[in-house]
């Protein structure tokens, strides 16, 4: 049961993070004049497989105006683009943290038989 709740939790998650940066993102487009600041940040990770980081990386994508670009050769930092720096790097390390990390730390593999 706690599997089904872990998956469930994180595609509530990940459904939240599309819907919410589509409107963002439309907003932006319609709004004439909001300034940029982008630039590339790197927030610490703790180890996680390649399928977590998959997922991770995934969802902090669908974050509005960030996109994750890499993670660092023994996997301890994501490095993420971030479009609104002066304003969302911190809420986007906020929400890695508080949010993305446990919702992916909680999904295990699946066994096999």
């Amino acid at each position: 049961m706690n599997a089904l709740f872990a998956t469930v939790r994180f595609l509530v998650i990940y459904a939240w993070e599309v819907v919410h940066g589509g409107f963002r993102i439309a907003w932006d487009l319609f709004t004439p004049g909001l300034p940029t600041s982008p630039r590339i940040v790197e927030i610490e990770v703790p180890p996680l497989s390649p399928l977590h980081r998959l997922l991770l990386a995934n969802l902090v994508s669908m974050t509005p105006g960030s996109i994750a670009i890499d993670y660092l050769d023994d996997g301890t930092a994501l490095r993420i683009h971030l479009l609104y720096a002066d304003t969302d790097s911190d809420s986007t390390e906020a929400a890695i943290r508080e949010r993305f990390l446990p919702a992916v730390q909680s999904l295990t593999r699946p066994s096999t038989p």
